[in-house]
C-alpha cells in the first residue's frame, strides 16, 4: 500500500490535476505447476490488501480511484468456499489469455469511462487549494 502511495505522490507532485486509478491484486494460483484451478492462500491475503488499499483510497483521496475487476477471471463456481480460476482466462495459473485480457479490457473500459467523464476538473483544484491553505495553516501554528 506504501509503494501505491508514493507513487501517487510523485505522480501529484508533477501533475496535480492528474487522476489515479489503482487495480486491485490480480488473482493467481500459489502453485502456478499445480493441475488444480483452485486459488488459495496468495489469493486470499491479495484480497486482504485489495481491502486495506480500497478502504485507505476511499477515507483519503478523491483524487485516486480503486477498481478491483480481477474476479472476473474466476470461475462462476465455489466449492466448500473456494474460489477458482477459469482456465480459459488464466491458462498458466498467473497471466490472463488473450480471451481474459479481452474479458478484463472490456470491464476496465466501462468501469474507467464515468470516472474520467465524471471528473470536475474545478472542484479538483478548489479542493487542491483548499488543502494546501489547511497545510500551510497547521504548518503555521506549529
Amino acid at each position: 500500500m506504501a509503494n501505491v502511495l508514493n507513487v501517487a505522490k510523485r505522480i501529484f507532485e508533477d501533475q496535480p490535476e492528474a487522476k489515479i486509478v489503482v487495480h486491485g491484486i490480480t488473482p493467481r494460483k500459489d502453485y502456478p505447476d499445480s493441475k488444480s484451478q483452485e486459488l488459495g492462500h496468495l489469493w486470499n491475503r491479495a484480497q486482504g490488501i485489495n481491502l486495506q488499499v480500497r478502504k485507505f483510497i476511499k477515507e483519503h483521496s478523491s483524487r485516486i480511484y480503486y477498481m478491483n475487476l480481477g474476479q472476473v477471471l474466476t470461475a462462476n463456481r465455489q466449492l466448500k468456499g473456494r474460489t477458482y480460476l477459469d482456465a480459459s482466462l488464466i491458462a498458466d495459473g498467473t497471466n490472463p489469455t488473450p480471451k481474459g485480457m479481452q474479458k478484463w479490457g472490456d470491464l476496465v473500459k466501462k468501469k474507467i469511462n464515468p470516472i474520467l467523464h465524471g471528473f470536475d476538473m474545478d472542484k479538483h483544484r478548489k479542493q487542491h487549494k483548499d488543502d494546501k491553505k489547511k497545510e500551510n495553516t497547521e504548518d503555521a501554528s506549529t
